[in-house]
């Protein structure tokens, strides 16, 4: 029988160049709003600037601090920064111990509360992804549709299920540790020793490459065409999660979804701030009087 109570470990992969503000929102508000929580893995290329931060906030009894060669091969390290971070993700089985365990982006922040009940269901992982576009012929959607139909290519399967939802990019997503195993196991199969360094050496910053390979979208690919799992699937852009690519979206951003990810590096930090300072003391004042009423 399944266990009721499921506590996820979580890890965050930030680029020293990341430790700012945004990392810090990002983990307070894992320490206020998921509920489910196990331990914090940061993964970084310079431990002592992650170091130095996980003192300063007061995280280290609970978080360990590791870097990206402690996971990749020497070969790998060789690759630019986007691919190591993508391949650690897909190494996370080795750095967490619980069964499934959450992928929090360095600049997602968690504006309500999070239980195991939006994360999975029957205790294994919901599939989240972002619904079709209005326009047919929508930019992002045609570059997405290109991503699953190469990883598809890569994994050796035609992406029948993937197809119907195609955008599973998301800054907080859940792995299960036995499928992402099995993942990694089938990549060697089929493509010998360190498989992902061949596959990636050649992309190298080419922006039209980036579109060829994804983490996420290779990780569900294999979930739903190779394994044909039948998880729960659910349109995140339906009030979960809003990805925020440019000061205008700011602007008519309402922080009123349950996850944002703050993708642009040029928005304004002062309205950031002070934006997500009272979401999160919102939260907290809604979290304490829930639990006064529970114990009336």
């Amino acid at each position: 029988m399944k266990p009721i109570f499921h506590t996820f470990d979580t890890f965050i992969c930030v680029h020293s160049s990341e430790v700012d503000y945004l990392l810090e929102f990002a983990v307070q508000s894992w320490r206020q709003n998921f509920r489910p929580k196990a331990k914090l893995h940061l993964i970084t290329n310079d431990r002592t600037p992650v170091e130095e931060f996980v003192d300063r906030v007061g995280l280290r009894e609970v978080a360990s601090v590791s870097t990206d060669g402690d996971w990749l091969s020497t070969q790998e390290m060789e690759l630019p920064g986007w691919y190591k971070q993508q391949l650690v993700k897909l190494r996370a089985y080795k750095i967490c111990q619980t069964e499934n365990f959450c992928n929090l982006g360095a600049d997602t922040v968690l504006l309500q509360p999070i239980g195991a009940d939006d994360l999975l269901s029957d205790g294994y992982p919901i599939t989240y992804y972002t619904g079709r576009p209005k326009k047919v012929l929508d930019r992002h959607y045609r570059y997405e549709m290109f991503r699953c139909l190469s990883v598809a290519r890569v994994l050796r399967t035609v992406p029948f299920r993937t197809l119907r939802y195609v955008d599973f990019i998301t800054d907080l997503f859940t792995f299960n540790r036995d499928d992402l195993i099995a993942l990694d196991e089938r990549m060697h199969r089929i493509h010998g020793p360190d498989c992902y360094y061949k596959l990636l050496k050649d992309y190298g910053k080419v922006v039209q490459n980036q579109k060829k390979f994804g983490e996420w979208t290779l990780y569900t690919t294999f979930v739903l065409d190779v394994l044909v799992r039948q998880p729960v699937v659910r349109d995140m852009s339906q009030g979960f999660l809003r990805q925020i690519y440019s000061q205008a979206a700011l602007d008519n951003y309402d922080f009123d979804s349950t996850v944002v990810h703050l993708v642009s590096k040029n928005l304004k930090q002062d309205m950031v701030r002070q934006r997500l300072t009272d979401r999160l003391a919102l939260s907290a004042r809604r979290a304490a009087q829930s639990h006064e009423e529970v114990g009336v």
